[in-house]
């Protein structure tokens, strides 16, 4: 019962979905920016987050401040280890050099759009858990999300085909609620972009 998750733990999960969207400024990028460029931009973002969090975790009188007054920026068990970031910038950096352009900006969208999309439904509106205490309505928050973005960036001209968008949302979809102990930043981008690469 979504009840039964104290108000407090909603609004920062939420809270944390939101500041996880900031990270659609790396698509974006890529819509503008040659691949080797957006790769020197995001390894520097890497660098910078990983000096903050080895200053954070260096330093409890720092990280218990954060804790204290930014709790939506970390997830409970981040407090002695590396936050949600650093695995978020390692799966774009990798994502925008493994695949082609289309396909990394498209799987880059859905995963920004569509995670926050399934989190802040699944907490507000969701009911019925179907996996891995994941809700049916966030599951379809995350498809329609995906569905709307993927039009959207074909009809911008991003060069990627009706069946890939389809696809590639159902494959985001079904990935996000597998229920393997793996970050879903590194499972969503990277697992749908493989999914599609070998589909096309």
């Amino acid at each position: 019962m979504p009840l039964t998750i104290p108000l407090k733990n909603k609004k920062s999960k939420i809270w944390r979905k939101l500041w996880h969207i900031t990270g659609i400024c790396i698509p974006l990028l890529y819509l503008f920016l040659l691949k080797d460029t957006l790769i020197i931009v995001v390894l520097a973002l890497l660098l910078i987050f990983l000096a903050f969090d080895l200053i954070r975790l260096q330093n409890p009188e720092i990280n218990q401040w954060l804790f204290a007054n930014l709790p939506w920026l970390f997830k409970k068990e981040e407090r002695r280890n590396f936050s949600g970031n650093i695995s978020f910038l390692i799966s774009a950096l990798l994502t925008v050099m493994i695949f082609e352009r289309p396909v990394a900006i498209l799987v880059m969208f859905y995963w920004v759009f569509g995670d926050a999309a399934a989190a802040i439904f699944g907490q507000l509106w969701g009911k019925l858990k179907i996996v891995n205490n994941k809700t049916l309505t966030g599951s379809l928050a995350f498809l329609l999300t995906c569905l709307l973005i993927g039009f959207f960036l074909f009809q911008a001209g991003l060069e990627v085909s009706s069946n890939q968008i389809i696809f590639a949302a159902l494959i985001a979809t079904l990935i996000e609620l597998l229920p393997v102990n793996i970050d879903d930043n590194f499972t969503i981008p990277l697992l749908t972009g493989a999914i599609i690469n070998l589909l096309a």
